[in-house]
């Protein structure tokens, strides 16, 4: 038995996708990027929001629109970093003849706001896109294809894995688990 906690940190600032993601998806860093990249602009954009008139004119005038392209690609490749990482690491489950006998989560910790209602990053509203994460759970005993609708934290990951594992965490209980089939 073995429990691994992997938090990739890719699709976080500074944003460093591997340089294969950027390639395959084209990434193009604008020659005048500010240093920094969306960390230079995120701040610009906060003090802005607090303008009653704010909206996309504001946006496009302190991020050019070339900018604006790049801070959703380089997301992207962020993410497809990730993902990279993720496959690798499901190859090797394979490889050690583990994969039929390990239970794999996969989560986020929240999402990103990419100039929706112009602003960068998190952790400063409640917006679905900030909110609204993946909790995927694949391997024995967890039937393939199923999607729930009931709404979940991830605080009902830790023990709802350890139930699967035939444990209980009696301190975290009170995290509901879904119901069979649902």
């Amino acid at each position: 038995r073995f429990f691994l906690y992997l938090h990739l940190a890719d699709p976080h600032t500074p944003h460093r996708p591997h340089e294969k993601e950027a390639a395959r998806l084209g990434l193009v860093v604008p020659e005048d990027l500010p240093e920094g990249g969306m960390e230079h602009y995120a701040p610009l954009l906060t003090r802005a929001a607090g303008d009653p008139e704010f909206g996309q004119d504001h946006v496009d005038a302190l991020v050019p629109a070339p900018h604006q392209r790049w801070i959703t690609d380089v997301y992207d490749a962020s993410v497809a970093t990730g993902d990279r990482w993720v496959g690798e690491f499901l190859e090797r489950l394979e490889d050690l003849g583990l994969a039929d006998r390990t239970i794999v989560a996969f989560t986020s910790d929240h999402g990103e706001e990419l100039l929706e209602r112009g602003n960068l990053g998190h952790g400063h509203a409640l917006f679905e896109e900030l909110v609204h994460v993946p909790i995927i759970l694949a391997g024995p005993g967890i039937p393939a294809g199923i999607r729930s609708e009931t709404v979940v934290s991830n605080r009902h990951l830790a023990p709802t894995l350890a139930a699967l594992g035939g444990a209980r965490l009696p301190a975290v209980e009170d995290a509901p688990l879904p119901p069979e089939g649902d």
